[in-house]
Protein backbone atom coordinates (compact mmCIF):
# COMPACT_ATOMS: atom_id res chain seq x y z
CA UNK A 1 0.00 0.00 0.00
CA UNK A 2 1.40 3.44 -0.87
CA UNK A 3 2.23 6.03 1.74
CA UNK A 4 -0.73 8.64 2.14
CA UNK A 5 0.59 11.05 0.01
CA UNK A 6 0.94 9.37 -2.84
CA UNK A 7 -1.07 7.95 -5.21
CA UNK A 8 -0.30 4.59 -7.27
CA UNK A 9 -1.43 3.74 -10.74
CA UNK A 10 -1.01 0.06 -12.45
CA UNK A 11 0.65 -0.10 -15.33
CA UNK A 12 0.60 -2.06 -18.68
CA UNK A 13 3.60 -4.73 -18.80
CA UNK A 14 5.09 -2.50 -21.11
CA UNK A 15 5.64 0.30 -18.56
CA UNK A 16 6.92 0.92 -15.06
CA UNK A 17 4.35 2.52 -12.81
CA UNK A 18 5.73 5.74 -10.96
CA UNK A 19 4.28 6.79 -7.36
CA UNK A 20 3.40 10.82 -7.77
CA UNK A 21 2.80 13.29 -5.25
CA UNK A 22 -1.41 12.96 -4.52
CA UNK A 23 -1.90 16.31 -6.15
CA UNK A 24 -0.77 15.34 -9.45
CA UNK A 25 -1.57 12.43 -11.77
CA UNK A 26 0.32 9.07 -11.70
CA UNK A 27 3.10 8.71 -14.51
CA UNK A 28 3.48 5.80 -16.48
CA UNK A 29 6.97 5.06 -18.07
CA UNK A 30 7.59 2.76 -20.92
CA UNK A 31 9.72 0.65 -20.12
CA UNK A 32 12.92 1.40 -22.73
CA UNK A 33 13.67 4.43 -20.33
CA UNK A 34 12.77 3.23 -16.67
CA UNK A 35 16.56 2.43 -16.06
CA UNK A 36 18.38 5.23 -15.59
CA UNK A 37 20.21 3.93 -12.55
CA UNK A 38 24.09 3.51 -11.78
CA UNK A 39 26.18 1.73 -14.73
CA UNK A 40 26.34 -1.61 -12.68
CA UNK A 41 22.98 -1.42 -11.47
CA UNK A 42 21.80 -1.69 -15.06
CA UNK A 43 23.68 -5.09 -16.26
CA UNK A 44 21.57 -6.35 -12.93
CA UNK A 45 18.81 -6.54 -14.44
CA UNK A 46 20.52 -9.91 -16.49
CA UNK A 47 19.73 -11.73 -13.88
CA UNK A 48 21.09 -15.61 -13.27
CA UNK A 49 17.55 -16.41 -12.68
CA UNK A 50 16.57 -14.60 -15.92
CA UNK A 51 19.76 -16.29 -17.91
CA UNK A 52 18.78 -19.34 -16.74
CA UNK A 53 15.03 -19.50 -18.00
CA UNK A 54 17.01 -18.61 -21.31
CA UNK A 55 19.11 -21.44 -21.52
CA UNK A 56 15.72 -23.42 -20.48
CA UNK A 57 14.24 -21.90 -23.59
CA UNK A 58 16.73 -22.24 -25.69
CA UNK A 59 16.92 -26.22 -24.80
CA UNK A 60 13.15 -26.71 -24.68
CA UNK A 61 11.61 -24.81 -27.56
CA UNK A 62 14.23 -24.49 -29.37
CA UNK A 63 15.36 -27.92 -29.39
CA UNK A 64 19.60 -26.73 -28.91
CA UNK A 65 22.03 -28.84 -27.14
CA UNK A 66 23.34 -28.20 -23.65
CA UNK A 67 26.77 -26.89 -25.69
CA UNK A 68 24.79 -24.73 -27.80
CA UNK A 69 23.09 -23.31 -25.17
CA UNK A 70 26.21 -22.86 -22.94
CA UNK A 71 27.64 -21.19 -25.87
CA UNK A 72 24.43 -18.51 -26.42
CA UNK A 73 24.98 -17.58 -22.55
CA UNK A 74 28.87 -16.85 -22.91
CA UNK A 75 27.99 -14.80 -25.72
CA UNK A 76 25.79 -12.35 -23.70
CA UNK A 77 28.64 -11.77 -21.34
CA UNK A 78 30.51 -8.77 -23.39
CA UNK A 79 26.76 -7.56 -23.83
CA UNK A 80 26.32 -7.57 -19.96
CA UNK A 81 30.22 -5.56 -19.71
CA UNK A 82 28.53 -3.19 -22.13
CA UNK A 83 25.50 -2.29 -20.05
CA UNK A 84 27.78 -1.88 -17.17
CA UNK A 85 30.06 0.16 -18.99
CA UNK A 86 27.73 2.21 -21.25
CA UNK A 87 24.85 3.03 -18.38
CA UNK A 88 22.42 1.36 -20.93
CA UNK A 89 19.62 -1.14 -19.77
CA UNK A 90 18.31 -4.07 -21.31
CA UNK A 91 15.03 -2.38 -21.39
CA UNK A 92 16.70 0.97 -24.02
CA UNK A 93 17.21 -1.90 -27.18
CA UNK A 94 17.23 -0.17 -30.00
CA UNK A 95 18.78 0.22 -33.31
CA UNK A 96 21.06 3.24 -31.91
CA UNK A 97 21.69 1.02 -28.77
CA UNK A 98 22.38 -2.13 -31.27
CA UNK A 99 24.74 -0.60 -33.48
CA UNK A 100 26.58 1.64 -30.26
CA UNK A 101 27.25 -1.95 -29.42
CA UNK A 102 28.57 -3.85 -32.33
CA UNK A 103 31.01 -1.04 -33.06
CA UNK A 104 32.32 -1.54 -29.17
CA UNK A 105 32.71 -5.06 -29.67
CA UNK A 106 34.76 -4.53 -32.74
CA UNK A 107 37.03 -1.64 -30.55
CA UNK A 108 37.11 -2.53 -27.10
CA UNK A 109 34.68 -5.50 -26.23
CA UNK A 110 36.99 -8.16 -25.92
CA UNK A 111 39.54 -8.06 -22.78
CA UNK A 112 42.72 -9.62 -22.94
CA UNK A 113 46.18 -10.36 -21.34
CA UNK A 114 49.41 -8.88 -22.79
CA UNK A 115 51.17 -11.75 -23.67
CA UNK A 116 54.92 -10.27 -22.54
CA UNK A 117 53.74 -7.52 -19.77
CA UNK A 118 50.80 -9.31 -18.13
CA UNK A 119 48.53 -6.47 -17.61
CA UNK A 120 44.96 -6.58 -18.97
CA UNK A 121 44.14 -4.73 -22.60
CA UNK A 122 41.18 -4.14 -24.52
CA UNK A 123 40.62 -4.84 -28.32
CA UNK A 124 38.12 -5.74 -30.84
CA UNK A 125 36.73 -8.80 -31.80
CA UNK A 126 36.62 -10.72 -35.01
CA UNK A 127 33.75 -10.34 -37.18
CA UNK A 128 32.46 -13.63 -37.20
CA UNK A 129 32.73 -13.65 -33.66
CA UNK A 130 30.72 -9.94 -33.90
CA UNK A 131 28.18 -11.62 -35.81
CA UNK A 132 27.65 -14.56 -33.47
CA UNK A 133 26.82 -12.68 -30.73
CA UNK A 134 24.90 -10.65 -32.52
CA UNK A 135 22.67 -13.82 -33.03
CA UNK A 136 23.26 -14.54 -29.49
CA UNK A 137 21.63 -11.09 -28.78
CA UNK A 138 18.65 -11.64 -31.44
CA UNK A 139 17.84 -14.83 -29.67
CA UNK A 140 18.26 -13.43 -26.19
CA UNK A 141 15.68 -10.47 -26.74
CA UNK A 142 13.30 -12.78 -28.81
CA UNK A 143 13.19 -14.46 -25.81
CA UNK A 144 12.76 -11.55 -23.64
CA UNK A 145 9.38 -10.05 -26.28
CA UNK A 146 8.32 -13.93 -26.06
CA UNK A 147 8.50 -13.14 -21.75
CA UNK A 148 6.70 -9.81 -22.46
CA UNK A 149 9.33 -7.30 -22.08
CA UNK A 150 8.76 -6.38 -25.81
CA UNK A 151 5.92 -6.29 -28.10
CA UNK A 152 8.54 -7.60 -31.36
CA UNK A 153 12.57 -8.37 -31.33
CA UNK A 154 13.98 -4.85 -31.19
CA UNK A 155 17.32 -6.14 -32.07
CA UNK A 156 17.28 -5.40 -36.18
CA UNK A 157 18.51 -8.57 -38.33
CA UNK A 158 22.07 -9.13 -39.59
CA UNK A 159 21.15 -8.10 -43.01
CA UNK A 160 20.30 -4.86 -41.98
CA UNK A 161 23.30 -3.88 -39.92
CA UNK A 162 26.20 -5.11 -41.71
CA UNK A 163 29.22 -5.87 -39.81
CA UNK A 164 32.66 -4.72 -41.62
Amino acid sequence: MPPANTAAVAAPANTAAVAAPADTAAVATPVNTAAVAAPAAAAEELTPLLLERYANHLRGQRGLSENTARIYQEDLNPFRRYLEQSGDSPRQMNRRMARSYLAWLATEGRETIHPYSGRKQREGYARVSILRQLTALRSFYQFLAQEGWFRHNPVPSGRSMPVK
